[in-house]
């Protein structure tokens, strides 16, 4: 676009509003523009009510103008300013850019799962393979704990050797929504108990890497009506898991929408003193979509100043079908009180009338959302390239550290 100005002492320019998009919060992004013209031009970010920093342009270049951090939180808009003298000023062009280094470079860690305890029972030299053909450096297993130890925990000792001689380290996964309840959380302190025992016998090239907890207590059928109890509950786990791990560096699974929950502040300041590292569930296959998903936690990891993973999907996913039902007096959604939380009776044979005592649904729509926006279903082509279209955003927060690849093992 082209902005041509009058001769004058009184403000002139342009305002380019995004709209409600804003600035990243957590990011090390430069704002990176191209212009052409006359002298004398300057840019500025802005907001609503607050002026921004000028900084000119130049008559035939690029520009970068790196946000402050009070700019980053209060401006969105970009201002182009007239000067004095008659002039004139194309934009060629206008976007945010990652600060790092040569970003169509970046190097990544990469860790990846691997659910199955046969595979490292019965396979330990295949599933090595597979994890260095996938490029990980950490692979997450699962282990079988009985009587209060490993069970085979000699072969899992030989298998957690032979993944550090090929530059693999191990960590054991666990996790169950129950665990945010209180025996639930017993029970995951005993089995961390198991995993403290093997850690202080293993020798040096055996020991464990850490102990990853896939919890997910908004699984649990009480979430939606009581999150808070939930949410306070899994901060407890977490500080009971964190008060036993001797030693053990704990990495904590979380989705995407974490920190935009109303009631996030019951568990977050947990998380942040407890994890040595996140995950963040980005479970989404457009890299803008993987990007959005992410963005909440990446900016919450670079305020905790804890190292953030990014995970994506590969495995089979099924299309999900979701309905929205509206109150009506008649429907076959029925809704049933009952002690400790209502239950839903769904499909029923035909459609009821309403009665004094029922409260009744009917179907408003019905959507499908497809598992291909969710998993890479195992295309590795199609995977690569969206690491390599996302990394260079990615790498513009510091805090994060890697990806994690859930379902190309398995």
């Amino acid at each position: 676009m082209t902005l041509r100005c009058g001769a004058g002492d009184k403000p002139a320019g342009l305002v380019l509003d995004p709209g409600p998009a804003r600035l990243p919060a957590g990011a090390e992004f430069a704002l990176h523009g191209h212009v052409t013209g006359d002298a004398g031009f300057s840019g500025a970010l802005a907001g609503p009510g607050r002026d921004g920093r000028a900084v000119g342009l130049p008559t035939d270049g690029t520009f970068d103008q790196i946000p402050t951090a009070e700019e980053a939180a209060h401006s969105s808009w970009f201002v182009l300013a007239c000067p004095p003298t008659a002039g004139t000023l194309t934009l060629l062009d206008l976007r945010l850019a990652s600060r790092t280094q040569n970003p169509g470079t970046v190097q990544v860690r990469r860790s990846a799962w691997a659910w199955r305890p046969r595979r490292w029972r019965e396979a330990p030299e295949g599933l090595v393979a597979e994890a260095l053909a996938l490029g990980a450096e950490r692979l997450f297993v699962s282990v079988e704990i009985e009587d209060g130890a490993l069970a085979d925990e000699a072969r899992f000792s030989e298998f957690v050797g032979l993944a550090r001689a090929s530059g693999i380290g191990v960590a054991v996964v666990e996790g169950d929504p129950g665990m945010a309840l209180d025996a639930g959380r017993a029970v995951a302190i005993r089995r961390l108990g198991a995993l403290v025992a093997y850690q202080r016998r293993a020798a040096g090239d055996r020991r464990l890497a850490g102990v990853q907890y896939d919890i997910e207590p908004y699984l649990l059928p009480g979430f939606q009506a009581e999150p808070e109890h939930i949410l306070r509950g899994w901060a407890s786990t977490l500080d009971g898991l964190s008060a036993n791990a001797a030693g053990l560096d704990l990495d904590l699974v979380l989705p995407f929408w974490l920190p935009l929950h109303g009631s996030a502040g019951l568990v977050l300041p947990t998380i942040g003193r407890v994890a040595e590292r996140v995950t963040v569930m980005a479970y989404r296959t457009t890299p803008a979509d993987i990007l959005t998903a992410a963005q909440p936690l990446l900016d919450w990891s670079a305020s905790a100043a804890r190292p953030l993973h990014v995970a994506v999907e590969a495995g089979p996913v099924g299309d999900e079908t979701a309905r929205t039902y509206r109150p009506a007096p008649t429907g076959d959604l029925l809704l049933v009180p009952q002690a400790g939380g209502d239950a839903l009776v769904l499909m029923l044979a035909a459609p009821v009338t309403l009665s004094a005592s029922d409260r009744l649904y009917a179907l408003e729509r019905e959507s499908v959302v497809p598992g291909a926006r969710v998993s890479f279903l195992g295309d590795r082509r199609r995977l690569d390239e969206v690491i390599a279209q996302i990394l260079p955003t990615l790498s513009a927060w510091p805090s994060f550290s890697g990806l994690a690849l859930h379902g190309l093992i398995d």
